[in-house]
């Protein structure tokens, strides 16, 4: 009998906390939270905490939390911020914030920005009591890196979002009603810390090319190509770069061929060009510049052919550049001369001729044998 008591005590308490279990599951999904926050490659951590006093700043850009009521009826309930940091070789994330908020009312849907959560502000939530900053290495490690640099150092932050329905900031006695949380990794400590060099060409070439192909490496995707004519009063290529770009091209890589439909390179001229890294931050981008290096376009070795079919990709539009790559990387060499109804023709006679095509808007249809 009393084995029996046992066995019946046993299931009745298994399906207790089956109950519990289940009931939480669902209280959790009650709440629908969404945190907005774009992935800075860096973060000026002035803008978002002081770390001295656990403030948190009002005005951190572009942070936003959506709190969703799928209930269907009124829910009053409170949240638990909690920002954890995990720097560049630390095993696990610490604690540096901890913020409650006093019950509020959750209706149907509520967006909250960082005004909300700011100490001594009055919006649709009210703090309770101050935000508190944890105590330990962590905030010592932080405040000795800003009092150098107003930026975070490499790591990742979290922010989580917990809500929850009962006494205001007692986590034991209140409902869970839902979660989230969202981590940004910075990757870089300042726009000065990207690892940015330029490939080719090398600097002082000579090229023969009127379509040359730049290239560098850089640990970011968004980069800026830059190239400026050298004029005869520049003095310095620093100089010559601060006046108007000859070509300026945002590209989703590091590799670009100079195109077509930009504004012309010349032969016998000289030209200045670098490359700017896109660093996105929270107050908008910065770039990091590399070297500037110099280049000449050179007509010695450059035939009346191969002017003509650099100048006819040149002129009629991007769709004809990816064709002249192509084959000048399967070896295609420029030879030979050119001629017009039995008379041979040079650069200059191919030059006047091809402004002639452009001022008319002339259609060509070209074959290459």
């Amino acid at each position: 009998m009393k084995s029996f008591q046992r066995v019946a005590t046993r299931a009745l308490l298994v399906g207790v906390m089956s109950i519990l279990v289940i009931t939480a599951a669902w209280a959790q999904n009650e709440v629908n939270v969404a945190v907005n926050l774009p992935n800075y490659d860096v973060i000026f951590l002035t803008d978002w905490v002081d770390v001295a006093t656990g403030s948190i700043n009002s005005t951190i850009p572009d942070m936003s939390i959506v709190l969703t009521n799928t209930t269907g009826g009124p829910l009053t309930v409170w949240m638990l911020v909690v920002a954890k940091v995990q720097l560049q070789g630390d095993a696990a994330p610490q604690e540096l914030v901890t913020a409650r908020t006093k019950n509020f009312e959750l209706p149907g849907s509520m967006v909250i920005s960082a005004r909300d959560f700011a100490s001594g502000q009055r919006g649709k939530i009210e703090l309770l009591g101050r935000a508190q900053i944890t105590e330990g290495n962590l905030r010592e490690r932080l405040k000795e890196h800003i009092q150098k640099v107003p930026t975070a150092p490499v790591g990742s932050y979290t922010i989580e979002i917990s809500v929850f329905s009962g006494p205001e900031g007692n986590v034991s006695a209140s409902v869970p009603r839902g979660r989230n949380s969202i981590t940004v990794k910075v990757r870089n400590s300042s726009a000065g810390d990207v690892a940015l060099t330029l490939l080719e060409p090398q600097d002082a070439a000579s090229l023969t090319s009127l379509l040359p192909t730049f290239s560098w490496s850089s640990d970011k995707q968004r980069n800026r190509l830059k190239v400026f004519e050298k004029l005869p009063h520049h003095q310095s290529p620093n100089e010559a770069v601060t006046g108007i770009a000859h070509l300026s091209e945002e590209v989703n890589g590091t590799v670009l061929t100079y195109p077509p439909n930009a504004r012309k390179l010349e032969v016998g001229k000289t030209y200045y060009w670098f490359v700017e890294s896109l660093v996105s931050t929270n107050r908008g981008d910065e770039a990091k510049r590399s070297e500037i290096r110099t280049f000449r376009i050179q007509s010695a070795n450059m035939t009346a052919l191969s002017l003509l079919i650099e100048q006819l990709f040149s002129t009629y539009g991007a769709d004809l550049a990816p064709v002249l790559v192509s084959m000048q990387s399967m070896g295609l060499q420029l030879s030979g001369e050119v001629t017009l109804d039995g008379g041979r023709m040079t650069r200059d006679d191919l030059a006047r001729l091809f402004d002639s095509f452009v001022q008319n808007q002339t259609k060509l249809s070209v074959r290459i044998e």
